[in-house]
């Protein structure tokens, strides 16, 4: 019981510091300079330089909402495509994994929160998908 309630407030006391750290500060406001896109393969199938295309594309990354449904792991046979942000300053700045469907997380050794945009077939469409 004790357990469950200090897993519980870990969870409560993390999402308020990524609320307050991200709270004010737009993505679409980050200073991404590039957008890259690759396939499962890893050909690159999109390079996003224009400022107001990046734009579109942050504004549309950044409506989302966590989601439980699906988890994304390298490792596992699935369709995952490669999100490369490029930027000095953006907490985006870094490679994600994402999937058709608008599901995306972070790449990374642990596991992350997974994430689903609101409107997936425009999101797809700007990444060339």
């Amino acid at each position: 019981m004790w357990e469950s309630y200090c897993l519980y407030a870990m969870k409560i006391l993390l999402l308020t510091l990524m609320f307050l750290l991200f709270s004010g500060c737009s993505f679409a406001d980050s200073e991404v300079v590039e957008i890259r896109v690759f396939d499962p393969e890893f050909n690159v199938i999109k390079v996003i330089t224009e400022k107001d295309e990046v734009a579109r594309v942050l504004a549309l990354w950044e409506v989302a909402e966590e989601s439980s449904e699906i988890s994304l792991h390298p490792l596992e046979s699935r369709d995952l495509y490669k999100v490369d942000f490029y930027s000095e300053s953006s907490p985006l700045s870094g490679r994600w994994l994402y999937v058709e469907s608008g599901h995306y997380q972070r790449l990374s050794k642990s596991r992350m929160e997974t994430f689903k945009v609101k409107k997936v077939s425009e999101l797809n469409e700007r990444l060339g998908i």
